[in-house]
């Protein structure tokens, strides 16, 4: 899958600030849109920070430059040379000062909210730690665990702007979970709202990994998850306290379990589920509160990656609807149509079997009529 998406596509353009004496300089580019940072715009800002502070002393901002004149001139050039009619400028403060800013850049046709600025502000408090080195009299080091899960973080957010596709994506997820979390099971579960469905596409478990077949959406740990929208950690009792909650386990229940929900534009598309089977309290809270970041920074691109896919899949089913349709036109013989037809539709969509039936003359019933493979041909 191509990490340049088309024009109609709900990616911005963001940009990474740190505060760097008088200049904003930047940490972080991304364009999915496939134009080069480096030519187009200098690497940094040069702006007094207490101009920078006065303007932004609100908080985040969303500014249209159709009809908005008051932010500093310096900022606007970033995005008006990337063809960005609006733009959202996310502070990001310690202690009242300011650190860094993020930009976050719409162009014609795409719509920046304050729904999707919200969105970007939550995620952006969360890995703030990753993009602005923080310290205080009391901490003049980052700790080792803080600076574990910040170049975690970060990590994520450079894969984030470069997805090839999404196994490789869930691979980089566990691998930056992994290195700090501990080696447990993991897994990444994803949830199909139209048919209450759930699917498991990766799963690392006793050293091995595999998938989960779609399966509805029912009364298990994930379920719970994906219904409720809520974190959970269980490290002691997990069998009694999941049944307390009205949850029904199948197979050897984990001695410690935590699963934290994808959500994206409002609602659950999945979860985040690491586990334990051998051993009770293997998770604590700083655990869980680090996977909550990870799936805040994650969501949004797996939702949009999943409806780039779901767009493909529909413009392929009108293709071949159409192929189709233009054999019908053009021939007469029945056998030959229904020939190609089955298999255009195993073909495109990867089925392992199509088969076509007809009513027979008295309309009482179905005959197979033809079908792809040695099983359709007997």
């Amino acid at each position: 899958m191509s990490a340049n998406p088309s024009s109609n596509t709900p990616f911005f353009v963001t940009v990474f600030f740190t505060t760097s004496g008088n200049r904003l300089q930047i940490t972080q580019y991304s364009d999915p849109h496939g134009r080069d940072s480096q030519i187009t715009i200098p690497r940094g800002i040069e702006l007094p920070v207490d101009e920078m502070e006065a303007f932004l002393k609100t908080g985040t901002l969303l500014v249209d430059f159709r009809d908005d004149l008051t932010v500093p001139e310096s900022l606007v050039a970033y995005p008006k040379q990337l063809g960005c009619e609006t733009a959202a400028y996310v502070p990001i403060l310690q202690d009242g000062r300011l650190r860094g800013l993020v930009l976050i850049g719409a162009r014609p046709g795409q719509t920046l909210n304050d729904d999707v600025v919200n969105a970007f502000a939550r995620t952006i408090r969360l890995v703030a730690t990753s993009l602005v080195p923080i310290t205080s009299p009391t901490e003049p080091v980052m700790s080792d665990r803080r600076a574990s899960e910040a170049k975690a973080l970060s990590n994520l957010i450079a894969g984030a702007a470069s997805i090839k596709d999404l196994h490789s994506f869930y691979s980089s997820i566990h691998d930056q979970v992994r290195s700090v979390v501990g080696d447990h099971g993991f897994l990444i579960a994803l949830y199909d709202e139209e048919t209450t469905s759930i699917s498991v596409p990766y799963l690392f478990e006793d050293g091995r990994f595999s998938s989960i077949e779609t399966f509805p959406l029912g009364e298990g740990l994930t379920s719970i998850l994906i219904r409720t929208r809520e974190p959970l950690l269980l490290v002691e009792d997990t069998m009694k306290r999941a049944t307390a909650m009205g949850a029904k386990i199948a197979g050897k229940p984990a001695q410690s379990w935590m699963g934290v929900p994808l959500l994206a534009q409002g609602k659950s598309i999945g979860a985040i589920i690491v586990q334990d089977l051998n051993h009770e309290h293997a998770f604590d809270e700083d655990d869980l509160r680090f996977v909550i970041s990870v799936a805040n920074q994650v969501s949004s691109s797996i939702y949009n990656i999943r409806v780039l896919e779901d767009s493909k899949q529909t413009a392929l089913q009108f293709e071949t609807a159409a192929e189709i349709a233009r054999d019908i036109s053009s021939s007469l013989d029945l056998d030959e149509l229904l020939k190609k037809a089955t298999d255009l539709i195993r073909s495109r969509f990867d089925f392992y079997h199509a088969a076509v039936f007809l009513k027979d003359v008295p309309s009482e019933f179905v005959v197979i009529r033809e079908a792809t493979g040695e099983a359709g041909a007997q």
